[in-house]
């Protein structure tokens, strides 16, 4: 039997329509699979971003542990010489307070950081110093840099002190300490530091701030010690930085307005050949800075002699005694360094192990210093007087040994003495 094929066109088109949905399904899925491949692409390199930030990160951590690490060794060798440079106080303040939040910051950008936040913040709690601490440090390294008339660019460099050196501060740091200046409106230290603080952005290869920050500060203090023309150039060199700075714009039409004021009164004041005149920044002063008191204060600190010169060939070292037995053997020495009132310094009253002794007695009761308020007669703390001390009441028998020995040469003087102090 033969069989004979029918063309039927019915049948040639549905079997055409089926060969063509089934080749419409594949190709529809090998879209989304292609899509799909392409999305594990991103991914990778997604995960691949992700860690390269992370351990972007966690270098950066590292490299902060690595400098606490070895800040804290080099530091703990000798705490007492470390710590008697006020700018090494200055920046261990500052590195715990201001800047411990960007340290914060970058451990909390990991979900899996809630242990060791936990015992961070147990640290902080315990140890950390406060903001009022910061500005303490601020302020008693402010007032030493007046009081001895170092020069900021000294201070700034690490030469402060050539017994305990500390670190060349950064442009950051000194900005830190001209804004601790410019938030109390002293303007005179507020400008130095900006100054200083510009200088050092300049020449350091990384930079720590933002210039346009320092700029903004540094032309207010300029202003506000009557410098209209400095304060105007730097508005325009600001402005170069942050064009469309509405406050700036602001300023600068003030300047302006202001320079054409003083032109009009004194159209040479600036020169022929328009340069800027010289910068002012005078130290405020008051009655009480403008005082005998106050000049041989400070001239003392500075190691000036405010002894006449007819007294200064009476002055003298010696061994004081009294003819007292317990000081025969071994007298007190003795330094006269000014008549009228007579001050006398006494040398090595206590040896090294009974000084350390007396500190480690000290250190579990230091408190804030107070001052005496002449109107209310009660004792508080002042913003002046930032330091920790230990006022000593028979705790320490070197101390009453100290104070017997001092006795037999002064008597009764010593009975308006102010119980012994230890600074903290």
């Amino acid at each position: 039997m033969k069989y004979q094929w029918c063309y039927n066109p019915v049948t040639v088109l549905i079997l055409l329509s089926f060969l063509h949905i089934a080749r419409s399904e594949i190709f529809t899925a090998l879209v989304h699979m292609e899509k799909l491949l392409r999305a594990e692409r991103t991914v990778a390199n997604d995960i691949r971003a992700f860690v390269t930030k992370e351990r972007q990160r966690l270098d950066k951590l590292t490299s902060i542990a690595d400098d606490y690490e070895n800040h804290s060794i080099e530091a703990l060798q000798d705490t007492e010489k470390h710590l008697s440079n006020p700018v090494n106080a200055f920046l261990l303040m500052k590195r715990f307070t201001t800047d411990w939040y960007k340290v914060k910051e970058l451990i909390e950008q990991n979900s899996t950081s809630q242990d060791i936040t936990a015992q961070l913040e147990k640290t902080e709690s315990e140890s950390f110093p406060e903001i009022e601490d910061l500005n303490g440090a601020a302020a008693a390294l402010l007032r030493l840099q007046d009081t001895y008339d170092i020069p900021t660019t000294k201070i700034a460099g690490g030469n402060l002190s050539k017994v305990a050196l500390s670190p060349e501060m950064t442009a950051e740091q000194c900005f830190e300490l001209g804004r601790y200046a410019y938030l109390q409106k002293d303007w005179y230290h507020t400008l130095m530091w900006m100054q200083e603080s510009l200088v050092q952005y300049e020449n350091e290869p990384v930079k720590t701030i933002s210039k346009h920050l320092i700029l903004d500060h540094m032309a207010f203090a300029t202003t506000m010690q009557g410098n209209v023309h400095h304060a105007y150039s730097l508005t325009n060199e600001f402005l170069t930085l942050t064009p469309n700075h509405q406050r700036a714009l602001s300023n600068k039409k003030y300047y302006e307005k202001m320079i054409n004021e003083e032109n009009e009164k004194n159209p040479r004041r600036r020169g022929d050949d328009g340069d800027l005149p010289a910068i002012k920044n005078e130290r405020p002063t008051d009655s009480y800075k403008s005082s005998e008191e106050f000049i041989n204060y400070e001239q003392l600190c500075r190691g000036v002699t405010t002894v006449k010169q007819k007294y200064l060939s009476k002055l003298k070292c010696y061994y004081a005694h009294n003819n007292h037995p317990l000081l025969l053997i071994q007298p007190m020495k003795a330094e006269d360094v000014h008549f009228k009132p007579w001050l006398v310094i006494y040398h090595d009253i206590l040896s090294d192990e009974e000084i350390k002794n007396f500190k480690t007695t000290a250190s579990p009761r230091l408190a804030r210093a107070t001052v005496h308020n002449p109107v209310t007669g009660k004792l508080e703390t002042a913003k002046y007087r930032v330091s920790k001390s230990f006022k000593d009441r028979g705790f320490s028998n070197s101390i009453k040994t100290m104070i017997i020995l001092v006795m037999e040469k002064v008597g009764d003087r010593l009975l308006l003495f102010e119980p012994v102090k230890v600074p903290g």
